[in-house]
């Protein structure tokens, strides 16, 4: 199972820009994550956090949770993303930091669907510095294995 450090690397590997984000997995296990990134690479022409960096700070911190509870699935899967929107309230005007706590519930049901029917939903709410608020819908596959 991954930690935060090594679920990280993972998501800094396999996904280029997170590392010019600056994303950073400050605390993860199987209840909640905090993620972070500097305000400097994501600034936007006010100084203040730019919109689309919210908005994929917030998408990887809900990926990289559902990732960390798909790990602990004797299978391979696929984890995407199929439907996202988010709400500013105001402007972010240093470290960008995104929290998500969702219900054990919710985690139990997602893995027992993805294992029992191949396919799972997950629909996670992610809080921005207080500042926004991103809604997103992640879908689980079962891999198929090569014969």
């Amino acid at each position: 199972m991954n930690t935060a450090a090594t679920l990280q690397q993972t998501i800094h590997s396999r996904i280029p820009l997170s590392r010019a984000m600056g994303f950073t997995i400050v605390t993860l296990d199987d209840e909640h994550i905090h993620a972070s990134a500097p305000l400097e690479p994501n600034l936007n022409i006010h100084g203040t956090a730019f919109a689309g960096s919210l908005y994929a700070v917030a998408t990887l911190t809900a990926w990289a949770l559902a990732y960390h509870w798909l790990e602990r699935l004797p299978f391979a899967t696929e984890l995407v993303l199929g439907r996202a929107d988010i709400r500013y309230r105001q402007p972010v005007q240093g470290e960008l930091h995104c929290r998500l706590q969702p219900e054990a519930e919710t985690r139990t049901r997602f893995l027992q669907a993805v294992e029992q029917q191949g396919r799972g939903q997950l629909t996670l709410a992610v809080g921005i510095n207080e500042a926004a608020i991103w809604q997103g819908r992640l879908v689980a596959l079962q891999r198929e294995q090569p014969a």
